[in-house]
């Protein structure tokens, strides 16, 4: 409807003006668009959603196909239900709804999987003392660079932060 989609424009505002990075705001443009078909396909409008609605909208992404015939991953199930709970959150403060139903659904649960490709921590050791050596370097300029490379590479290595987060260091 005109108003659910007034309602998800003025929500890009609201969180384009909170400074939302770059790539969680593409994620928030294509995800939110799911919740509002539904709701389109339901003829239910955003303040008529609850607990029940929002289980079943869950249940209507896990039946959904892709192009080829395949079902969705629970990644990508669980990411646009965190973003219709996002949104929600956004409705909920701006008093246009009095709580958020995707708050008290039961999720999808995701396996979670180490990455397959991670350094041993010897070679990872090995690798930071390779980079450690910046001040082997030739001129102050390429010695600065390298040393910044190192201090992001530990930063990286010691608490587990994203390349995005540490940039936004």
């Amino acid at each position: 409807t005109k108003e659910n989609e007034k309602l998800f424009q003025e929500y890009l505002e609201d969180e384009a003006f909170r400074g939302h990075r770059k790539q969680g705001f593409t994620g928030l443009k294509n995800r939110v668009p799911w919740l509002l078909r539904y709701l389109e396909e339901q003829d239910l409008r955003v303040n008529q959603v609850r607990v029940k609605e929002a289980q079943e909208y869950q249940g209507w992404l896990i039946d959904r196909e892709t192009a080829d015939g395949k079902k969705y991953s629970k990644f990508t199930v669980t990411g646009l239900i965190i973003a219709a709970a996002n949104f929600y959150e956004y409705l909920k403060r701006h008093s246009i709804v009095p709580s958020n139903p995707f708050k008290a659904i039961k999720r999808v649960r995701i396996d979670r999987k180490l990455p397959r490709n991670l350094l041993k921590e010897k070679e990872m050791n090995n690798l930071l003392n390779e980079l450690s050596r910046f001040y082997d370097a030739d001129n102050l300029k390429i010695k600065k660079r390298l040393y910044m490379v190192h201090l992001v590479a530990e930063i990286m290595y010691s608490s587990g932060l994203r390349k995005s987060e540490v940039a936004d260091l």
